[in-house]
């Protein structure tokens, strides 16, 4: 088809399913077709196609470019006054900035993203904010912070629509109570994760949920 926009979204809409299916060589490569289509988008559509190929290009282990494209995606977002978009973006670059161990960088984006997504009743990107400050927090010791967070998203995970929102939250959750030192608790978040993870055969996530595996077994060891 010629027609830009539809291109992109059925790249954007292809891209997330590789992706899912862990199959970051091809999702960047059917990405990469729409970024070249940016100039022919609306801001609202290029944000979503930028979102994608940073997501991409971080599974390939290319960071610094990655929360490069993050950044402009939140601009465009900006510039289209879709907050969902930016408070999403800024949860994504939180995460990016935890993978690049800047705690400090990455719980102000999650911060951000936290307040963003509670001035405009957004759920899902609330739940993702929060769990970001929570992991962040607990790098930088600040634990006070990092219970209040995850209480909340606890309270708020049942009201949460998206699938891959509700598998972040419980890994997270898992790696919240092994700092604390309750195995047991956990072990029920690890359970539930990878109950969903199955059942969506979201397979990107195997890798986190095996090493938060590892980790309650090195735990339940000691």
């Amino acid at each position: 088809t010629p027609d830009s926009a539809m291109r992109a979204n059925i790249a954007s809409a292809l891209c997330i399913i590789l992706l899912y299916q862990d199959r970051p060589d091809e999702a960047w490569s059917v990405i990469e077709e729409a970024v070249v289509l940016l100039d022919q988008l609306s801001p609202a559509m290029g944000c979503e196609v930028l979102q994608d190929a940073a997501i991409a290009r971080r599974a390939l282990g290319r960071l610094d470019e990655a929360i490069a494209l993050f950044e402009r995606a939140i601009g465009l977002a900006r510039e289209a006054g879709v907050r969902y978009l930016e408070a999403q973006n800024l949860g994504y670059l939180a995460a990016a900035e935890m993978t690049r161990n800047n705690p400090e960088a990455a719980l102000a984006h999650a911060r951000e993203a936290v307040a963003l997504a509670r001035a405009h009743a957004l759920p899902n990107q609330l739940t993702f904010g929060l769990a970001k400050t929570g992991l962040a927090s607990i790098r930088l010791g600040r634990m006070a912070e990092a219970d209040a967070a995850f209480a909340e998203v606890a309270a708020l995970v049942s009201r949460v629509s998206a699938p891959p929102v509700r598998i972040d939250a419980a890994l997270a959750m898992a790696e919240w109570r092994m700092t604390a030192g309750d195995v047991h608790a956990a072990g029920a978040h690890l359970v539930e994760a990878g109950a969903m993870i199955e059942r969506g055969q979201f397979a990107s996530y195997r890798s986190q949920l095996e090493a938060g595996r590892r980790a309650a077994g090195d735990k339940e060891n000691v």
